[in-house]
């Protein structure tokens, strides 16, 4: 699917990449979320013969023999997580990469069988697994899944405000962890022996894990209702206020750690609800240029038009419908899109073309869509003719009068970065509209001398005229003062865009995106790069937790190596 076609059936995609959600998994290691350690034993069931497992918080409650060393197969690991989108769609794989420790397998069959000590540093498990998005209820935070103590604070206020919070999660209990990836899957020195045997320790492992409190969430889409409660301080317009997600990954050939999983919303203002999956996309919507972690991008349609494009048309078509309406036949008024057309550089309005002999009404512009550094500018030039001719039967001729204006003006709306009163970044909108040309005109034959009051007649409309030439730089200028409802002006809806994307998706281990490098395509979707910035609780929780393993440890007998 061509990317921008994906705003047939949604407002907004948030984009984020795979080196910025295995940055994630990583903080929730050095948190404890994950537990860097997996210490497994396995042995064999007499009275049924399956295999029991079970998992210890320490290498030293491992049963041992008078050597010390492991009586049943056991993997004594210290372990980091991390997953690869190896293709479109929505499946992941997920690795559990050994960096440290050992394992004991069996060698061997029967009485001969031996258990065998290998060093499991550089060995992984791969598997693609089903991911899933499910809403997210108080009772999941208590026992469903495993998440630091200040996401769960975040994520319970967002739910005590009433917001609809869905958790995307890898769902270990839908796949087959048998069928695991024989490519990414490595045992050493154990070779086929000791990857047969990984991979039973590692099914039970996962599926553990979910019975205690699944920590492997890749993150969190929020959504508004109507019973949402936001600070007047947050608001933002209906066009940009998620209501309903699904999601999608995109592999990239070229750049892996740049493939990306893909939130798709849908606003207040737009679709309103989830109608249909999304398809995968054709292109990356991150580049290497882009050096961002995430992407938040608009449909023209919730951004441009919205915000720009529309109220200025609906402004220029009404006003001067209004002044003109009484004394020039101006035809129907047409609805937006029924003036819009789409040219090679953005778009062309044709508000009237109106012409019936007597009444000329012709008033169009066009919009050139362009990106500057740090900014989007929204060029316009414009041209408005009026014509109004009067005749009267004076029987010995005809008297004819007229009186016409053309105008061509020009506007410039810039949407750029700045810095707001905390030096954090933040959108502002700037305007300028002039009158580059005016040119008024009346003319009469000279039957028209005989004919009492037609003076006032073409002095009347040569005013009005004049009202819309010299007065349009000012009409222009009023237009987005009062244009989003709830909100007023522009530059507040715009100034809180930064509570747009951050009350719209939140990663697993929490932390604020800034945006930077506001870009627009020619129909006016517009991209903002996202940075990501790490939660100040994610470095005070790490170091809580390093301190306290590192006390654990030096009261072993037996020890992991050290966490890095």
């Amino acid at each position: 699917m061509k990317n921008t076609d994906v705003f047939k059936d949604f407002d907004m995609v948030v984009s984020i990449t795979e080196k910025t959600i295995n940055d994630q998994l990583t903080h929730l290691l050095r948190m404890g979320t994950i537990h860097p350690e997996l210490i497994i034993t396995q042995e064999l069931d007499d009275d049924t013969g399956e295999y029991k497992f079970k998992v210890y918080d320490s290498p030293d409650d491992i049963p041992r023999n008078a050597q010390g060393e492991p009586e049943l197969a056991t993997i004594d690991v210290e372990i980091h997580p991390q997953v690869t989108i190896n293709s479109s769609g929505e499946i992941i794989t997920f690795i559990l990469k050994f960096v440290g420790g050992n394992v004991w397998f069996w060698k061997g069959q029967g009485p001969k069988a031996k258990l065998v000590q290998y060093d499991a540093t550089d060995w992984q498990y791969a598997v693609a697994i089903n991911m899933d998005l499910k809403q997210l209820q108080k009772d999941d935070l208590a026992k469903g899944i495993k998440v630091p103590g200040f996401v769960e604070d975040q994520l319970n206020n967002f739910m005590t405000n009433m917001f609809d919070i869905n958790h995307l999660f890898m769902n270990f209990q839908s796949t087959d962890l048998m069928k695991f990836d024989p490519d990414k899957t490595k045992a050493g020195a154990a070779k086929d022996l000791g990857v047969e045997q990984l991979v039973i320790f590692m099914n039970f492992y996962l599926k553990w894990l979910t019975s205690t409190g699944n920590p492997f969430i890749l993150g969190y889409s929020i959504t508004q209702n109507d019973g949402t409660k936001i600070p007047d301080e947050e608001k933002v317009p209906d066009s940009i206020k998620p209501t309903g997600t699904t999601y999608t990954m995109f592999h990239d050939n070229t750049y892996q750690h740049l493939s990306t999983l893909n939130f798709a919303l849908v606003t207040k203002g737009g679709y309103k609800t989830i109608k249909t999956s999304v398809d995968k996309f054709e292109t990356n919507w991150i580049s290497p240029d882009d050096q961002c972690d995430a992407k938040m991008i608009y449909a023209a349609s919730r951004f441009s038009e919205e915000f720009i494009l529309k109220p200025l048309y609906e402004r220029l078509r009404d006003q001067t419908y209004e002044k003109i309406k009484n004394d020039v036949s101006v035809g129907p008024q047409k609805e937006y899109n029924e003036a819009k057309q789409a040219t090679t550089t953005g778009y062309k309005f044709v508000i009237s073309d109106w012409n019936r002999d007597t009444d000329i009404y012709q008033n169009a512009f066009e919009v050139n869509i362009s990106n500057h550094p740090t900014e989007i500018h929204y060029d316009v030039k414009g041209s408005l003719f009026v014509y109004k001719r009067h005749e009267k039967d004076m029987v010995v001729c005809t008297a004819r009068a007229s009186a016409e204006a053309r105008t061509e003006w020009s506007a410039k709306f810039i949407i750029r970065v700045a810095k707001d009163k905390d030096g954090q970044p933040t959108l502002e909108f700037d305007q300028s509209c002039t009158v580059d040309k005016y040119e008024p005109s009346n003319s009469q034959n000279t039957c028209a001398d005989i004919w009492d009051g037609i003076g006032d007649i073409l002095s009347f409309l040569t005013s009005i005229f004049s009202f819309l030439g010299l007065n349009l730089s000012s009409m222009l200028q009023d237009i987005f003062k009062t244009q989003v409802p709830g909100l007023g002006n522009i530059a507040i809806a715009l100034g809180n865009m930064n509570d747009s994307f951050n009350s719209a998706v939140m990663l697993p281990a929490g932390g604020v995106f800034f945006f930077k490098n506001p870009v627009a395509d020619t129909p006016g979707n517009v991209a903002l790069s996202l940075t990501y910035k790490t939660d100040s609780q994610v470095e005070v929780e790490s170091r809580k937790f390093a301190q306290k393993l590192a006390e654990l440890r030096s009261r072993r007998k037996v020890n992991l190596v050290s966490v890095s």
